[in-house]
């Protein structure tokens, strides 16, 4: 099922990336590109029971804020969906979207798109106030090249009509976000282990000796180059050729 699906998302990225330059404004990227993207994931735009356009995200009726779309589950509306016409984002739509999402309590996930680039954003932090940074963003021009993050891929799948559920979204999103923070520090580690990751090393690995400046240069060598060692062992493990 996944790979089926990852072979349609792969033709309606090449699609999308043909019709972003003909989607002048927002609606021309409603019509071209969000809307077949909802239906790629199983949602029907003309069934209200599914998908309700400039939807109701208010706080209270003094201040009335709509939302492009707004779906459904259940009869009520979990995902909040502002889009804005290609190459139209930017750090003010977020608050944007912030506001409509914090104003619907029902509403689990976020997502602020232009058509090509899809911003997924949960509540990890405080329940029903959105984060401010994304836990996954699809770039369909990158998906186009058969380019896709994991995290991203995954993200969609999750997203898709019969697996979408709202209560598993904010715990999904935070694995990914503490996932992504602990890949990114690992990988800045070990491409240029810092003096505390040496220190810190060579004490679990039991190494003798004052931690000197030069006997801390001598094991940041020794280090890398155990690393390196390392993922070559791993990737000849996974591919059947470690003894």
């Amino acid at each position: 099922m996944s790979e089926e699906f990852k072979n349609r998302l792969l033709v309606h990225a090449k699609t999308a990336v043909e019709r972003a330059g003909q989607a002048q404004n927002e609606e021309a990227t409603k019509q071209f590109l969000i809307i077949p993207f909802l239906q790629l994931l199983g949602y029907d735009p003309l069934d209200p029971n599914d998908v309700i356009p400039d939807a109701d995200a208010s706080f209270s009726d003094k201040f009335r804020n709509r939302v492009d779309y707004a779906i459904r589950k259940e009869g009520v509306p979990v995902i909040a969906v502002e889009t804005k016409k290609v190459g139209g984002l930017s750090e003010a739509n977020r608050g944007e979207l912030k506001g409509n999402y914090n104003a619907v309590p029902t509403v689990k996930l976020g997502i602020l798109t232009d058509g090509l680039i899809y911003q997924l954003y949960s509540d990890t932090e405080d329940e029903n106030l959105m984060d401010n940074e994304p836990f996954a963003v699809v770039d369909l021009a990158q998906v186009a090249q058969e380019q896709i993050a994991e995290d991203g891929f995954d993200a969609l799948l999750k997203l898709r009509r019969d697996t979408f559920n709202p209560e598993d979204i904010g715990a999904d999103a935070r694995r990914k976000i503490f996932i992504s923070a602990y890949v990114d520090t690992l990988d800045n580690a070990f491409r240029d282990p810092e003096e505390r990751f040496v220190r810190t090393l060579m004490d679990m690995a039991g190494i003798e000796g004052r931690r000197m400046p030069r006997l801390l240069e001598e094991h940041t060598l020794y280090i890398r180059e155990a690393m390196n060692t390392f993922f070559d062992k791993k990737l000849l493990e996974r591919v059947g050729f470690a003894d």
